[in-house]
C-alpha cells in the first residue's frame, strides 16, 4: 500500500478540527500497567462507570497484544483553553469532540481500505455522553453501547502514557493560544494495518 491513504489520514485528522497530526510506528507508545492506577478515585470519577474505562476496557497487556498486529498510528491533539479543560461542564464537552474525532477518523480510515482501524481517545466516554444517564449500557444494561458511532475507549485506561506521547512528539502539553491564554492538549490515536 502506497503512502498516499496514509496522508490523506493525516489531512483527514487536521480537517476535522486537530491541531496536528502525525504517523508513528505503535512500537513509539509507551504502555504503562501502572498508569492504569491514575484512573482509579479520587484521580478520576469515571473509573468503573464505562465500558471504556477500567476496570471494563481491556488491560494493558491486551492493549500491548492488540498494537503487535498494528503498522502505523496516527496520532492526533486537540487543543482548548486550560481553564475550560480544568472546569468540569467544559472538559466534558471537549471530550466529547475528541472522542467524536476519533471515530470520524477511525471511520474514514476504514473507507481508506484500512479495514481494522482502530481508535482510541482521550478521557471517559461515559461522562462525554452518558453523563445524564443512571448507568452504562455496556456495563450494567443491555450491552450495547447508546453511542457505539461516538464513543472509544480511553488511552489512559489501557495504560498509554498520555505525557511521555506527548513530550515524544515533541507537542507542549499546554501551549499559548493567540490571545495568550494557556491551552491545555488532549490526544486521540487511530491504529492502522
Amino acid at each position: 500500500m502506497d503512502d498516499r491513504p496514509l496522508a490523506n489520514i493525516n489531512d483527514k485528522a487536521l480537517e476535522l478540527g486537530a491541531a496536528a497530526a502525525v504517523l508513528i510506528d505503535p512500537a513509539d507508545i509507551v504502555i504503562n500497567p501502572e498508569f492504569v492506577e491514575m484512573c482509579r478515585p479520587p484521580r478520576c470519577d469515571a473509573f468503573g462507570v464505562g465500558g471504556n474505562c477500567p476496570p471494563h476496557v481491556m488491560s494493558p497487556d491486551e492493549f500491548k497484544e492488540l498494537l503487535a498486529g498494528y503498522e502505523h498510528a496516527v496520532v492526533f491533539k486537540i487543543e482548548a483553553p486550560m481553564a475550560m479543560l480544568l472546569e468540569e461542564e467544559h472538559r466534558f464537552e471537549v471530550i466529547k469532540v475528541l472522542q467524536e474525532t476519533t471515530a470520524k477518523l477511525e471511520r474514514f480510515a476504514i473507507e481508506q481500505g484500512f479495514a481494522n482501524a482502530r481508535g482510541f481517545a482521550g478521557g471517559s466516554c461515559r461522562r462525554a455522553f452518558c453523563r445524564d444517564e443512571d448507568y452504562c449500557e455496556v456495563i450494567e444494561g443491555s450491552g450495547v453501547c447508546r453511542n457505539p458511532d461516538r464513543a472509544r475507549p480511553s488511552l489512559s485506561g489501557v495504560g498509554v502514557n498520555f505525557q511521555l506521547l506527548n513530550r515524544k512528539l515533541d507537542w507542549a502539553e499546554s501551549d499559548v493560544g493567540p490571545d495568550g491564554e494557556p491551552l491545555g492538549v488532549m490526544l486521540g490515536v487511530v491504529f492502522l494495518v
